[in-house]
C-alpha cells in the first residue's frame, strides 16, 4: 500500500499529518492538515497556527481517505512531481 500511495500521489496536499518522531522533540505529536509541500518541508495548518516541518527530520503518520502510510521523512525529500516518476 505505501508504495502505491507513494507512486500514484503527485503530493500530499490535503493529507492530515501527526508526527511521530522528529529532531525537534516540541513537534512530537502534533497533528495538523498539510496545505503546501516543497522538496524539503510540509506546510502544516494546525487549529489557526500555520507550521513549516522539515521532512528530513522526522517520522510521520499520513492519512488521506481510506490510505493510511507511516514512513520516515527522508523517503520524502524530493519535488512531489519527481516523487511520481521515480516510482
Amino acid at each position: 500500500m505505501r508504495k502505491n500511495l507513494l507512486k500514484n500521489k503527485a503530493d500530499f496536499i490535503g493529507f492530515s499529518l501527526k508526527i511521530l518522531g522528529n529532531s525537534d522533540s516540541n513537534l512530537i505529536g502534533i497533528r495538523g492538515q498539510v496545505i503546501f509541500e516543497t522538496k524539503n518541508t510540509f506546510l502544516v495548518y494546525m487549529g489557526g497556527r500555520v507550521k513549516r516541518i522539515v521532512k528530513a527530520n522526522g517520522f510521520y503518520e499520513l492519512d488521506f481517505k481510506r490510505s493510511h502510510i507511516t514512513i520516515c521523512g527522508y523517503k520524502l525529500v524530493d519535488r512531489p512531481a519527481k516523487r511520481v516518476s521515480r516510482g
